[in-house]
């Protein structure tokens, strides 16, 4: 991380994307997807269940983002053949910290999963 930037201790960043994610698997109403035929139930059929997430204030690491975009958190088919995979939208209002952010996505080859946005700052 360059100086003057938080470096986010990833442990605890990935205990928090992991109960955010049971979070919303406890919260999927389960016995729908074992009542349906399998052929109803493919990732282009069930749109509803790719998950978009918004990180505001996204820094220079992008580290939610990368996090729950990573292929742990987006099987190929997971729950009831459902594709449960993630998405971000990350925006910052720091023009340094996002143009790191957008390399350390571009390194991490997660450039179709996360689109960043510089946000202007608030005139308050």
């Amino acid at each position: 991380m360059p100086e003057g930037h938080l470096c986010p201790p990833v442990p605890n960043r990935l205990n928090y994307v992991l109960w955010l994610n049971s979070l919303l698997e406890q919260s999927s109403d389960g016995g729908y997807f074992e009542q349906q035929p399998a052929a109803l139930l493919t990732p282009s059929a069930s749109p509803a269940h790719r998950r978009i997430g918004i990180d505001i204030g996204c820094g220079a690491s992008c580290i939610y983002p990368l996090l729950l975009t990573t292929n742990r958190f987006n099987p190929d088919v997971s729950f009831g053949g459902v594709n449960n995979s993630w998405t971000f939208f990350a925006t910052d209002i720091d023009e340094r910290s996002l143009k790191l952010a957008t390399i350390n996505v571009e390194d991490n080859g997660l450039g179709d999963r996360i689109e960043l946005s510089l946000v202007p700052k608030s005139r308050r």
